[in-house]
């Protein structure tokens, strides 16, 4: 959340209150298949750090801040970090598919993919971490998603399924609990690798677009 706190303010210092990102340091850091096929990879990454303005930050650090708390406590700084990245790699390949020549920015992929996972330790592992059903609440996220104009369908998406698969490594397909002590190295590998197929698939989508 700190990370994406401070790119923002960066690019606010850099670009003002704006919408437009054109010539931009967030236009900079936002992935579309042009730029990752020239060799800007880092766009996969870093777009998932830059927003648009102070209602699209905001609003994905209150779902970041709402899911990531409760997800920290039950599985551990280390693996919830490469779910996200993970979730943020998977969300650029998903974007880049669906929306080559956009250009995406935003932390809602990551959020997606944080939102996987709760469904998963809900639905097999039997913890209702938010006090209730996430079910209702990515739900509502997918509705808004499909239903309003702009929103990179591609990325939410990307990001789900990049968070559910990260999910399926750090479990070893569901022979752990997240929240156990000590995960096997492989299976903490296998998270890592998730993570690298992510950004391979985002980079071989660009140089296909």
């Amino acid at each position: 959340m700190l990370v994406n706190v401070v790119f923002y303010l960066v690019s606010f210092l850099e670009d003002g209150f704006t919408r437009d990102i054109t010539g931009s340091l967030r236009e900079d850091g936002a992935v579309r298949a042009i730029e990752v096929a020239d060799g800007e990879i880092w766009r996969i990454v870093t777009s998932g750090f830059f927003h648009v303005d102070i209602l699209h930050i905001g609003f994905n650090m209150l779902l970041l801040w709402f899911i990531g708390t409760a997800l920290e406590s039950y599985m551990g700084t280390l693996r919830l970090g490469i779910v996200y990245f993970a979730s943020i790699v998977w969300a650029s390949a998903g974007a880049l598919y669906l929306d080559p020549f956009v250009l995406t920015l935003g932390a809602s992929g990551g959020v997606y993919g944080l939102m996987g996972v709760a469904v998963w330790v809900e639905f097999k592992e039997k913890r209702p971490l938010m006090g209730g059903s996430i079910w209702g609440l990515l739900v509502v996220n997918l509705v808004i998603t499909f239903a309003i104009p702009g929103i990179s369908i591609g990325g939410h998406l990307g990001g789900l399924l990049g968070g559910i698969l990260a999910t399926l490594a750090l479990t070893g397909l569901g022979r752990y609990v997240l929240s156990r002590h000590t995960l096997p190295a492989w299976a903490l590998t296998l998270g890592f690798a998730v993570m690298a197929v992510g950004a391979l698939a985002a980079i071989a989508i660009a140089n296909a677009a």
